[in-house]
């Protein structure tokens, strides 16, 4: 007779031997990564940032409240005609004031220094726009930023024909010339303020880049036209 609740072999009589259950863990541990030793492979957003996104996260503290977008600051746009006529007035005004210098006492000497200045501005003028968009990654539009040039070269050339009318009337020392440009260039720093402050630029943002980039490439480029003549 066997004890109850007990199996037996049916042709020993016996029980059966104890059968060996396969270990889980060492499964589990295979398929399971061991705690806190998670990781994933590098995504795009773990790339650290270069190029335009670089330059816009250096200059993102300088821009206050974000930069709005082009439908909330659509009052800022000038009107095409208004476009063209201001951008008459930008080159017109240059080329008048540079042969304004004709007409000078010493046009020999002042007539290449007018055209380096002109050179000068020109070329400073399209590093500025170029920076100027990379800081704000082209937001609101390039059309805004371009208007806001726009007014503020108007600015600098209404002060600039004192020097057109000096030439024409009576001859000027250099130290008028250089006055005139002192005052065309502060007058139009206030008005960049003034233009970049609704499009989300700061004061001091808006100086750096007037001061450091502007006035600093003008002076680059017209110091290397002067000494290289």
């Amino acid at each position: 007779m066997r004890p109850s609740g007990q199996n037996t072999d049916a042709k020993t009589g016996c029980p059966p031997a104890p059968v060996a259950q396969a270990s889980k863990p060492a499964v589990s541990q295979v398929s399971k990564p061991a705690a806190g030793g998670i990781s994933s492979a590098p995504t795009l957003a773990d790339a650290p940032p270069t190029g335009k996104s670089a330059t816009q996260q250096v200059w993102k503290p300088a821009l206050q409240r974000g930069i709005p977008s082009a439908s909330e600051s659509e009052s800022h746009l000038l009107t095409w005609p208004r476009r063209i006529l201001l951008t008459a007035v930008a080159f017109g005004g240059s080329s008048i004031y540079a042969l304004s210098f004709a007409h000078a006492p010493e046009r020999a000497r002042w007539l290449p220094v007018a055209a380096a200045i002109g050179v000068a501005a020109g070329v400073s003028w399209i590093v500025f726009g170029l920076v100027l968009l990379g800081v704000t990654g082209r937001r609101p539009s390039v059309w805004h930023w371009a208007d806001a040039c726009l007014r503020t070269m108007a600015v600098g050339m209404t002060i600039k024909m004192t020097t057109v009318v000096a030439n024409l009337v009576a001859p000027t020392a250099a130290g008028f010339h250089l006055a005139v440009l002192v005052a065309a260039n502060l007058a139009m720093a206030a008005m960049f303020v003034a233009q970049a402050r609704p499009l989300g630029v700061s004061v001091r943002a808006a100086l750096a880049l007037w001061f450091g980039v502007l006035n600093g490439v003008f002076a680059i480029v017209l110091a290397g036209l002067l000494t290289g003549r």
